[in-house]
């Protein structure tokens, strides 16, 4: 059997909280003795090993904000890794762009206005 009941907690810009259920023992067939934690967004893959059975949640940081992650969750002990649980997926939340807008230009200037402009920031490749 897999872990159950992934959740997501304290989701912030650049990280979040993944916790799980506990496997029945029935479906344990011997003591668990870590977790393996993958996540994904649509340009990057990790695994973390997280040792120790009675761990049920990590907390994933260095993420990229307003970015898609998807996570799942296998027990494994002494003989070998079980299945992993169905993907669950949470947007981490937004954060403050990182660089300013550029070409600011002036035009239409009168007496009493004046429009302004400026290019698009550039989407934050961090």
């Amino acid at each position: 059997s897999s872990p159950e009941n992934i959740t997501f907690s304290s989701v912030e810009a650049r990280s979040l909280i993944v916790s799980w259920e506990e496997l029945p023992c029935s479906e344990q067939n011997g003591p668990i003795t870590g977790y393996l934690l993958y996540y994904t967004n649509t340009t990057f893959f990790d695994t973390i090993n997280i040792t120790g059975g009675e761990n049920k949640s990590y907390t994933l940081t260095k993420l990229r904000p307003y970015t898609n992650y998807t996570v799942t969750v296998a027990a494994y002990n002494d003989v070998g890794t079980g299945p992993t649980s169905d993907n669950r997926t949470q947007q981490t939340e937004q954060a403050e762009p990182t660089s300013s807008p550029e070409n600011i230009t002036f035009s239409s200037v009168k007496a009493r206005s004046l429009t302004v402009s400026w290019d698009e920031v550039p989407p934050s490749e961090t």
